[in-house]
């Protein structure tokens, strides 16, 4: 009887070894597709994912050791503070999303493109983005806002109103834009796809989940979670944006060179093919 089932054992195990075999091949058939597929990535939007995420743990881990590492360190990293590590990033990010549109206008110009006013007015935009974010002009702005309505008494006694203003303007903005430089996103699912959800998924986090902490306790673990979010959300999508924008200029035969000058006195950091 121990013959027989030692035999049924073998059988089994037989039978499930091509079943094994199958479920690591698909595994690492998945795992070679992701590889493949966060290498097609552009090195500079992997590289600011990276820091996206580095902001986030910094955030959190100041949090965490802020007895150890004293309070100006934790305001350095404060996801939620003004002139330190998290916000100059963030202006960085849109003044390179800016910063592009710009040239890639100047390169369409250059080839008498005369549609190309929409890309240079959405670097525009995106650089004044940049200069909110260092300055606060959006909070200030909500200040102002108070002298008309204040915001105590009300549900948005914490934030203000600046985002049921600022929201649907910026969104307008980029409507009007995208529609005067349809010229170029026309045939460019990809590079539509990835600005809007960028897009969304910005002001989501800018004005949605800072909307949101009106209605916990302000400094709490759940306004401290809310912080993580929004932050993190407004880098996230910044880097998808600046995803799209760099797709769109490979579309166009725009590509980002880094040149020796000493080799090439007439290098630039960006041709036209």
């Amino acid at each position: 009887m121990g013959a027989v089932l030692l035999d049924l054992d073998d059988a089994a195990q037989a039978q499930r070894a091509p079943a094994d075999d199958a479920r690591v091949a698909g595994a690492a058939a998945a795992a070679r597709d992701g590889a493949a597929i966060w290498h097609a990535v552009p090195v500079l939007v992997r590289v600011m994912f990276a820091l996206d995420l580095l902001m986030g743990v910094l955030y959190i881990v100041s949090r965490r050791a802020r007895n150890v590492i004293g309070k100006p360190m934790t305001a350095f990293f404060d996801l939620n503070g003004e002139t330190n590590l998290p916000s100059w990033y963030s202006a960085s990010q849109l003044a390179l999303i800016g910063g592009l549109l710009a040239l890639f206008a100047v390169t369409q110009i250059r080839r008498g493109a005369r549609a190309a006013w929409a890309l240079m007015l959405g670097g525009v935009a995106f650089l004044f983005l940049s200069l909110d974010e260092a300055t606060s002009l959006h909070e200030n702005f909500g200040y102002w806002l108070d002298h008309l309505r204040h915001r105590r008494n009300t549900a948005l006694g914490e934030t203000g109103f600046w985002m049921l203003i600022c929201a649907p303007v910026f969104l307008g903005v980029l409507g009007m834009l995208g529609l005067g430089a349809r010229r170029y996103l026309r045939g460019r699912p990809a590079v539509v796809f990835k600005l809007a959800i960028g897009a969304a998924v910005f002001v989501g986090a800018a004005a949605g989940i800072e909307m949101l902490s009106n209605f916990v306790t302000s400094g709490g673990t759940a306004a401290r979670i809310l912080v993580l979010l929004e932050e993190t959300g407004e880098m996230t999508g910044a880097t998808v944006m600046l995803w799209g924008v760099l797709e769109l200029m490979r579309s166009h035969g725009v590509r980002l060179m880094a040149c020796d000058l000493d080799d090439d006195d007439d290098a630039t950091t960006a041709t036209a093919s």
